[in-house]
């Protein structure tokens, strides 16, 4: 345990050297590209929201703005911690509240909070995409298909935790048995915290709709409960 304390202490001074040199070797441009890559994750995330979440959630008659007005508490803390595991008793009794049968979302929601993580399924798409164009690094098709089935089950797999996103990408990078990208990585640590909160909130976002949605379709949710509720 005192090792572990320890490495945990040492870790910001490790990711801090890390980039430190690859500034003093290749300049200032490429933390550019590191503000880049941040923007991307949550424009990313955006899109999701807006193109896949919000139509869900319409087609199923409910507003996701709504929802996550209703949220927003346990929101807010996600986006604090960078991880989801903390609000789960609360996601369960709000969703509850909502009008959604016991029996429905207490599988669907464990479930998906540990299987459904579409945040860290998007980063782990951005993150490998802006690894291999700074290193210069080329895929053949097999290997891009192996690495999306290795990062699938990565993000599938991947635990609640803050930074569990950032564990996925280094093993499904492993599977390609390229050191000089898995190396890379370590520029990429500083920035990670900034990176979990959208995972994390957006791999929320997506279980709570999903848990509304699933409700639904087994005939377990009352409905004027759920709008009375969102009207609040």
């Amino acid at each position: 345990i005192a090792a572990f304390e320890m490495l945990m202490r040492l870790a910001p001074f490790g990711a801090f050297g890390s980039i430190a040199n690859f500034v003093s070797v290749n300049g200032l441009q490429p933390m550019g590209h590191l503000g880049l890559f941040v923007l991307t994750m949550y424009l990313a995330s955006a899109v999701f929201l807006l193109f896949i979440l919000w139509p869900l959630a319409a087609l199923h008659h409910f507003s996701l703005w709504k929802i996550i007005r209703y949220m927003r508490e346990e929101l807010l803390v996600v986006a604090s911690t960078s991880s989801s595991e903390p609000v789960l008793p609360a996601i369960l009794l709000k969703l509850e509240s909502l009008g959604c049968n016991e029996s429905s979302i207490g599988i669907t929601v464990p479930l998906g909070f540990s299987m459904n993580l579409s945040g860290t399924g998007i980063y782990l798409a951005i993150a490998t995409t802006f690894l291999a164009q700074i290193t210069g690094t080329h895929f053949s098709v097999g290997q891009y298909l192996v690495l999306a089935a290795v990062m699938t089950i990565a993000a599938k797999t991947a635990a609640g935790f803050s930074g569990s996103g950032f564990l996925a990408l280094t093993t499904g990078l492993a599977a390609t048995h390229n050191t000089t990208l898995l190396a890379t990585t370590t520029l990429i640590v500083g920035i990670d915290r900034f990176q979990s909160e959208a995972r994390a909130l957006i791999s929320l976002a997506t279980n709570i709709v999903s848990a509304v949605v699933l409700a639904k379709w087994e005939g377990q949710c009352d409905t004027a409960q759920l709008a009375r509720n969102l009207e609040r």
